[in-house]
């Protein structure tokens, strides 16, 4: 792996800690946006109104075990392609 030093290395930093956190904002009150204006709020409540409730619970009970199994896939894979093995760094990533 080649070293972490240089002026490429710390542009490449400060545009990952400065301009990916702003774009993600963008896109996400984009979104935000459009879901207000271009959903009615009629159109949400009666779709909790006629959603099948078990299915719901379902959903949010096997959502648990598919965020573990995800996390230990992605530990496995940092840690034996990337050598990382720090648990919080997995985490954040």
């Amino acid at each position: 792996m080649p070293a972490k030093s240089g002026r490429f290395y710390s542009a490449v930093q400060e545009y990952k800690n400065v301009y990916i956190p702003i774009i993600k904002l963008l896109i996400a009150l984009s979104l935000l946006y459009y879901l207000a204006e271009y959903i009615s709020m009629k159109n949400i409540a009666s779709a909790f109104y006629t959603a099948d409730y078990f299915i719901v619970a379902a959903v949010l009970v096997l959502s648990i075990p598919n965020i573990y199994l995800q996390y230990k896939k992605w530990e496995i894979i940092s840690s034996s392609l990337l050598d990382i093995s720090s648990k919080s760094k997995i985490l954040m990533s």
